[in-house]
């Protein structure tokens, strides 16, 4: 079965206040996707903006930051912020879903059925659910959530899931500082407990049906992320 992707992205729905982030003292402007170590980023960028040490606790949230964090918005309206960096993370299709399947669908939204009938029932719909709509937005395709320039942009860092940790050294040289807060991650929930009735190469055959262009974005990106 095949399903026609979600084409209109985020920006276009002028939704940016939610998953476009500027950060002005560290002349960077962060593009968040959901399940992609958005909760570590967030926490270390807020805090290493601030000035904060390692151990203050704030809320990640949408309505959270927006509060806590007001320099950091941008209005629906306003355009991208010009900055020295972009920063992007970006994951394995597979790995992505399962993780939403994990945390959204049976943590967050208590849903009972097995990976396969989340896939057979449920995931379509998630789809092409409303943009406005933050839960279902977990399971978008990461491409959804991006400027289709962004990969273009002058001085963008893009980097796999996996090498999130060296988002701080990265900024810090970047800007030739360093900060009192480390990046580690948050938010991550273990999987042993969770069944999935697919191995991982059916379920990418199944998502590359469903999905195709997740893939091809998934393998553009790595192919320019970030030297070592």
């Amino acid at each position: 079965m095949r399903v026609v992707e979600p084409q209109k992205r985020i920006c276009d729905d002028n939704l940016n206040v939610r998953y476009l982030i500027d950060f002005p003292n560290l002349d960077l402007t962060y593009f968040e996707i959901p399940k992609n170590a958005s909760s570590s980023t967030k926490h270390y960028l807020f805090s290493a903006n601030r000035g904060f040490p390692n151990g203050v606790s704030f809320g990640l949230g949408h309505v959270s930051w927006f509060n806590l964090f007001p320099e950091c918005r941008v209005g629906k309206d306003d355009p991208i912020p010009q900055r020295a960096m972009s920063l992007v993370l970006v994951r394995d299709p597979v790995m992505r879903i399962k993780s939403s399947y994990g945390n959204i669908f049976k943590g967050r939204m208590k849903e009972t059925a097995t990976f396969k009938g989340f896939l057979e029932n449920y995931f379509v719909d998630y789809l092409n659910s409303p943009s406005t709509d933050a839960v279902l937005n977990h399971f978008k395709p990461q491409y959804w959530f991006l400027p289709e320039s962004v990969f273009s942009r002058d001085g963008v860092i893009i980097l796999d899931v996996k090498n999130a940790s060296r988002i701080k050294g990265i900024v810090e040289e970047k800007l030739n500082t360093e900060f009192v807060v480390d990046y580690g991650r948050r938010n991550v929930s273990s999987k042993k407990d969770i069944e999935f009735d697919m191995n991982d190469d059916d379920i990418r055959k199944e998502l590359m049906d469903l999905i195709p262009a997740e893939f091809d974005f998934f393998e553009n990106a790595l192919s320019k992320e970030y030297p070592e």
